[in-house]
């Protein structure tokens, strides 16, 4: 790694397998504390799986952009990254991403099954796009960040559990979903966003919950 005496700017060379982040780093001498990462610092890097411990509270712009072989990222209790740059950016075009998962401790974020929620878990913020097959929405979930499932490319499908309580499905929901095949809209549900199904070439099927 290339460090500051903030965090890490930069990675040389490759990395496969796990990557543990280090909680700090000597330079001239001195331990300093690392809590962020560079712009773009592990760019189309070979690890399958990201340790990042409790000392860091920044994922900066494209951290982890394009890590084709990255399946898993573990963030430690300080992380208050921006929920739009974690959603949107920090993990940009990591396909095979399908898990991220928040310390228990961590007073900003949960994770369920690898996908992220607000703290108590009753929104969901963003499913990882590589997320595959069919995912329930747990019951606890009242509501949704818009692009909540976007670019979620290998789901095949989305429904809830019979006693969900969903009144609005927002905006660009599951938008750019290019492989969802069927949609469960639950009875709960009284609006719905614009542009909910964008991108969504084979949607079949979207079926509303009944009692």
């Amino acid at each position: 790694f290339n460090v500051s005496t903030s965090g890490i700017i930069n990675s040389s060379g490759d990395y496969t397998g796990e990557l543990i982040f280090p909680s700090t780093a000597e330079i001239g001498g001195t331990n300093y504390t690392m809590h962020t990462t560079g712009y773009q610092s592990f760019h189309s890097k070979s690890m399958s799986s990201v340790i990042i411990p409790d000392s860091y509270t920044q994922l900066t712009n494209r951290t982890f952009r394009n890590c084709q072989s990255l399946t898993s990222v573990t963030l430690g209790s300080g992380v208050i990254t921006d929920i739009a740059t974690l959603a949107e950016f920090s993990f940009m075009d990591s396909t095979n991403l399908s898990a991220i998962n928040f310390s228990a401790n961590n007073a900003t974020y949960s994770s369920i099954d690898g996908v992220v929620f607000n703290k108590d878990t009753t929104q969901l913020l963003f499913c990882p796009i590589g997320k595959t097959g069919t995912y329930i929405v747990p019951n606890n979930v009242t509501s949704f960040r818009a692009y909540a499932f976007d670019q979620c490319a290998k789901l095949i499908s989305i429904t809830f559990e019979d006693t969900s309580t969903v009144t609005l499905l927002p905006d660009r929901l599951v938008q750019r979903c290019s492989n969802l095949e069927t949609f469960q809209i639950p009875s709960s549900v009284t609006a719905l966003g614009d542009n909910i199904f964008y991108g969504c070439p084979k949607l079949e099927n979207v079926n509303v919950q009944t009692g």
